[in-house]
């Protein structure tokens, strides 16, 4: 399989985390976070991601799949806030 072959399936953030052997920058699971936003809203979203209140539950529901994606355990904890950049 090919590299663009995987960035279609995986966010480029993902495979240099990956690659690296690294756990993601807070600023890396936004951006996981605002590509699940738009996976699963596609052009049908109301609301793009830019423009989700930082205390959304959609937002914080994003990050949580964003964590989740990277294999951070969120537990019973709450997802964490992050900006977007």
């Amino acid at each position: 399989m090919l590299l663009s072959d995987i960035s279609r399936i995986f966010h480029p953030v993902m495979i240099d985390c990956m690659t690296a052997g690294r756990a993601p920058a807070q600023h890396e699971i936004s951006l996981m976070a605002e590509r699940i936003w738009n996976d699963l809203n596609g052009a049908s979203a109301c609301v793009a991601w830019c423009d989700l209140s930082e205390d959304s539950s959609d937002r914080r529901r994003a990050i949580a799949l964003a964590q989740m994606a990277f294999g951070i355990d969120v537990g019973a904890a709450s997802p964490v806030s992050v900006k977007s950049t």
